[in-house]
Parts: structure tokens; sequence; C-alpha cells
């Protein structure tokens, strides 16, 4: 008689054993469905943060691709070495608001190869800018001509500010990954 106990008490540890085995199975499969879903929330909001900031680059990319295609329509249409009968029309350059809100979205979200892109095209849309003045100047009061012709040194500017426009273009392209990287040497 004094084994009689045995048994109840063995099936009742073994339940026990058993109900504590599945809980601790189940925690566990919660646990990991639940860090899985937590990485899978946290690659989301990544990917989605990705595509912001991606979207904001590109925005701010046409932004300057449109404000320099402006200011280098300006740029072959002011003062042409050449005037034609009738005389073409002028472009004008952009307003200040679009190139300061331009100028502001590249330094917020540009990278630093296309701020540098940007500020060499820029030292010489304002040499230009200023020559320009330089020969209305001249033509307005004669007295001020100088000795070299600035109208030369116009036509030159125009091409570097077509070449370092191209660059500029070339480089956003690449950036947004429209066209390969260049092979380094």
């Amino acid at each position: 008689m004094a084994w009689e106990w045995v048994s109840p008490v063995a099936i009742v540890t073994a339940g026990a054993m058993g109900v504590f085995f599945t809980w601790l199975s189940g925690q566990q499969a919660r646990n990991h469905a639940e860090r899985i879903s937590n990485a899978q929330l946290a690659n989301e909001r990544q990917l989605a943060k990705e595509a912001r900031e991606q979207e904001r680059l590109e925005n701010a990319y046409i932004q300057l691709l449109h404000t320099a295609e402006l200011v280098g329509q300006w740029a072959e249409s002011v003062l042409p070495m050449w005037d034609t009968d009738p005389p073409q029309p002028e472009r004008p350059l952009p307003p200040l608001e679009e190139q300061v809100q331009t100028q502001a979205l590249v330094a917020a979200f540009g990278s630093e190869a296309v701020r540098k892109y940007t500020r060499g095209w820029l030292t010489v849309v304002r040499a230009m800018q200023r020559t320009v003045q330089r020969i209305q100047c001249e033509e307005a009061d004669p007295t001020r001509r100088s000795e070299e012709n600035p109208r030369i040194f116009l036509e030159k500017l125009r091409e570097q500010e077509r070449e370092t426009r191209e660059a500029l273009e070339e480089r956003v392209a690449i950036e947004l990954g429209h066209r390969p990287k260049p092979k380094e040497r």
C-alpha cells in the first residue's frame, strides 16, 4: 500500500512537466515570432526612410538640373558675339527665389561631389554675369573701355559654363543610377 501514491504522483508530475514544456515551447515560438516581426518592421522602416531620402535627392537634383538648363540657355543667348537680324531674344536668368531654393536643396540633400560640381559651375556663371555687366558698362560709356575685349573673354566663359554644366549633369545622372560609374584607373 505504500506504493499506491507513486503512480498518481508520476502521472501528475508528467502532466505538469508536459504543460510546462508546452508553455515553454509556445513562449519560445511567440518570442521568435516577435523578434521576426520586429526585424521585419525595422527593415520596412529602413526601406521607407531610404525611399524618402532617395525621393528628396531626386527632387533636389531635378530642381538643380532644371535651374542649370535655364542658366545654360541664358549663357548661350546673352550678348552674342555676332548679332542676327532680327536680334535673337535674350533668355533671362531664373528668378532669384528659384536659384536660392535650388542651392538650398543641393546643400541639404546633395552629395559632396555634386556640391563641388555645383560650386565650380556657379563660379563660371558668376564670372559670366560680371563680364556681361562690364561689357554693358563699357558699351554705355565708351570712355570706360579697357584694352582687352571682354566679349572674347565672355566666349571663353560660355564654353567653360557648358563644360562645367555637362560635368554636373553627368555626375547627377551617375548618382541617381542612370549612368554607370566611371571605372577607376
